[in-house]
């Protein structure tokens, strides 16, 4: 046999465990599954059918809802427990003008759901069961760019359907999120996929599923879910009925160059306005400035900066790098904070 087709079998054979270990979540899916729930809604009349109208400007997941909200009287979402106490979590336009709401658990038992809060701005839900006996997940610490997931969801009239895909974009800002950034992967959502859990191969969730992008009222390759981040950050206070603040600046802006030593140019947020009687104008913060990092992480766009000081705690001091008239300046600021629905 010549020598080139030996050594071409020997690395395909090399190569297919590693292919077939980089898609084998059946492991993480014995570990997500008594923590996913299916949601069954009920509803009364055709008035309460209709979506209710999106703030997101391309209102891709309400479109993506509207002909599931038209086709039934009982239809069908997903979610999965955050604690032992029995708190699900899931977007809040799957329950808008709900009746009656059922919460099917892997076991197959259904248990009537209570609502708790919900939040507009950050598309959350949060529902209750009486039971305790289900475990909750678990948080990824981080998604990698590449890395293999899979998402845990309800397709039209099947439950508990599973797609896998790679993480196609780290958590950014978009007209479809701001000023909260979300997940971008490409495995295939439906309807019914609205609060499924996103997940990695050790079974912890990376995010839940809230939009999609939608062509003919077909899945068109991209799925967005809210990043663990966010939930880590606000799920907790919605559980326990708190009000919502964000973190505000103060500050508007654009995308910008700036040139480097080399004569290269640097992507940044250009601060083009600050608001009178901000923590951006007590920090001394000036139109023109140039951020470079924030928190010790660098900026490259100002939609990143909007999501960094979204997802950031109130009332806290950070540290900021900025760029004014050639020179780099570190700022402190404390940043404020702004209540939302």
């Amino acid at each position: 046999m010549p020598l080139f087709k030996i050594l071409i079998i020997v690395l395909l054979a090399g190569m297919m465990p590693t292919v077939m270990a980089a898609t084998d979540f059946r492991q993480a899916l014995q570990t997500i599954s008594p923590s996913y729930v299916t949601l069954y809604l009920k509803r009364g009349n055709k008035a309460a059918l209709r979506p209710n109208g999106s703030t997101r400007p391309d209102e891709l997941m309400e479109r993506l809802l509207d002909g599931r909200r038209s086709a039934a009287t009982e239809t069908k979402g997903s979610g999965f427990i955050i604690d032992t106490a029995g708190h699900i979590v899931t977007t809040s336009s799957n329950i808008d003008a709900q009746q009656t709401l059922w919460v099917e658990t892997y076991d197959g038992i259904r248990h009537p759901g209570e609502l708790v809060a919900t939040s507009r701005s950050l598309d959350i839900a949060i529902i209750k069961i009486q039971s305790k006996q289900y475990p909750a997940v678990t948080f990824a610490p981080s998604a990698q760019l590449g890395e293999p997931v899979a998402i845990l969801s309800t397709h039209r009239q099947l439950a508990n359907i599973l797609t896998t895909g790679v993480v196609s974009s780290l958590p950014r800002v978009s007209a479809l999120s701001r000023p909260f950034p979300l997940l971008q992967s490409d495995a295939i959502v439906d309807l019914g996929s609205a609060g499924a859990p996103m997940f990695n191969q050790q079974g912890e969730v990376l995010g839940m599923i809230n939009a999609a992008l939608i062509e003919n009222r077909g899945f068109a390759g991209q799925s967005f879910a809210v990043p663990a981040a966010t939930l880590k950050r606000f799920v907790p206070m919605l559980s326990a009925k708190q009000s919502l603040q964000r973190a505000v600046l103060g500050v508007s802006g654009v995308d910008h160059f700036i040139e480097l030593n080399s004569g290269q140019l640097r992507p940044t947020a250009m601060i083009t306005e600050v608001t009178r009687d901000s923590p951006a104008a007590a920090a001394n913060l000036a139109s023109g400035d140039y951020v470079i990092k924030f928190a010790e992480e660098s900026i490259t766009s100002w939609a990143q900066l909007q999501g960094t000081i979204a997802n950031a705690l109130p009332n806290k001091t950070y540290s900021m790098l900025v760029q004014r008239g050639g020179k780099s300046l570190t700022i402190s600021v404390t940043l404020s904070a702004e209540q939302i629905d």
